[in-house]
């Protein structure tokens, strides 16, 4: 890590702890909060490396003699502003895919119309790899990279203090010494402040008071899972105790999209998690599946265990294998994709859209049957030497033969196996004298004659091996 990111997580993590948390009744001083026109298109999602703005409009205290009042971004360090300017700017807290983030301040001052009764803030955020938000929101003070904290979205946002990164270093104030508060305010925010006149009337309509900033167009989706659909309903159908699609047309695949900026690293690790929201419908399978107790829907009250498969996103790496089984049969639930290894909800208590989902099904199996798949027996026919001269070298005569079953069987099955050489049926009765079957490539004196293999529940394919014994005159053509 460079010195200058080192020395910036130090200013970060020391305003972070430092930051005062604010009372939720504090007065604010947001007027609105709004998209920059023309940062992105409306509504759609933003890939990797692409910026989005979005401005925070604040409202002098007093309008009547806006001048004093006008709000001013300043340095309150100590040492040099042009080193924490670089170091420990001065930032927007956001949370983008359940992670703190932060959008840069890039410019302030009066807005053009209105003069100092109003002060623009511009923000912006560079969508990084592995980031996917619908929508994003602005992170509330107090916030930490360990528990970035949300607002709820449902009310005025009257109660919310949104974070100012390295306030330590930074703040808004006015030429009267007044601290700038961002939360919003309203109309009995500062009393009698406006004299006693009234505020302007378009304080009193409806400013634009974009909390979860979706109206600024700020959906993120620089990963999701692969585009392909086994059906118009269903993400994918698999049968049960299956984990290969029914239509064997597409792996379970999630993907990268973006811009140039996809294969380049993330700033930071990117751990992903998928799992299936309800497991007596499909299972998540592979070496990379642990447990974990995820806080359920609608408000996180009840918990329970679910098989979650992760991956973290790699620089250069566009797909992302994942694989599920089917459960029950007749049962369809949404496969997750998330940031976290569990649901986030606000201090509200409602459920976060921080993830991603596809919906699947299961479904009943087919009854299953089983199919022979011959290794490359080209090299095992090399010899013609007679049957007595061959019993130390069964071995290397042996003819992998592949057992694979057309869907995993549920339970444990025996499948019956019986050499046949077709022909005279003299030599048919006789085939034990011609062929050995084993389920290992061993050597032997005694010829094996192996006439069953078990199938444990969901076992994928056995291999039994088949030796040549030799000819004699009843096996030439």
């Amino acid at each position: 890590m460079s010195i200058k990111n080192l020395l910036r997580s130090a200013v970060i993590s020391t305003a972070a702890a430092l930051a005062p948390v604010l009372a939720a009744s504090a007065a604010g001083d947001i007027f609105e909060i709004r998209p920059v026109e023309g940062s992105c298109e409306p509504s759609a999602a933003l890939k990797s490396g692409q910026k989005f703005q979005f401005k925070i409009r604040l409202l002098a205290r007093d309008y009547t003699d806006p001048s004093p009042h006008e709000w001013s971004l300043k340095w309150i360090g100590i040492g040099s502003e042009a080193l924490d300017a670089v170091i420990a700017p001065p930032q927007i807290g956001i949370v983008v895919s359940g992670r703190l983030r932060f959008a840069d301040i890039i410019s302030h001052g009066a807005n053009a119309e209105k003069g100092p009764t109003y002060t623009d803030v511009v923000c912006e955020y560079k969508v990084e790899p592995g980031d996917f938000a619908l929508p994003a929101t602005l992170a509330l003070e107090g916030s930490t990279e360990a528990n970035p904290r949300i607002p709820n979205i449902d009310d005025d946002g009257s109660a919310s203090v949104y974070f100012l990164n390295n306030s330590n270093l930074w703040a808004f104030k006015n030429d009267l010494g007044d601290t700038g508060v961002l939360s919003y305010c309203d109309s009995t925010a500062w009393g009698d402040t406006y004299g006693g006149v009234g505020w302007p009337s378009e304080i009193t309509t409806s400013p634009i008071k974009d909390i979860d900033l979706s109206k600024a167009s700020f959906y993120v989706k620089s990963i999701d899972f692969d585009a392909n659909e086994d059906t118009p309903s269903y993400w994918r159908v698999v049968k049960e105790h299956a984990t290969q699609s029914k239509y064997y047309k597409y792996s379970p695949t999630i993907v990268t999209i973006g811009t140039a900026d996809t294969n380049s690293a993330p700033k930071t690790s990117v751990h992903l998690y998928v799992w299936a929201e309800d497991p007596d419908c499909v299972l998540m399978t592979g070496p990379d599946v642990k447990s974990y107790t995820i806080h359920l829907p609608p408000n996180g009250g009840t918990t329970g265990a679910r098989q979650v498969a992760e991956f973290d996103l790699v620089t250069g790496v566009k797909d992302y294998p994942i694989a599920f089984r089917g459960v029950t049969r007749n049962t369809n639930t949404r496969i997750i994709l998330s940031p976290t290894p569990d649901y986030v909800y606000n201090h509200a208590g409602d459920l976060v859209t921080n993830f991603l989902s596809r919906a699947v099904s299961c479904i009943e199996p087919d009854a299953p049957d089983v199919s022979l798949t011959f290794s490359d027996s080209s090299s095992f026919f090399s010899t013609t030497a007679a049957t007595n001269e061959l019993k130390d070298v069964y071995s290397k005569r042996a003819i992998p033969i592949i057992i694979t079953p057309s869907e995993p069987f549920g339970e444990a099955v025996t499948v019956t196996i019986k050499a046949q050489i077709t022909g005279e049926s003299e030599v048919g009765f006789f085939t034990n004298n011609y062929i050995g079957v084993d389920v290992e490539n061993k050597k032997f004196t005694v010829p094996p004659i192996v006439s069953n293999v078990t199938f444990s529940a969901a076992e994928e394919f056995k291999t039994i091996y088949v030796y040549p014994l030799g000819g004699d005159t009843k096996t030439e053509d």
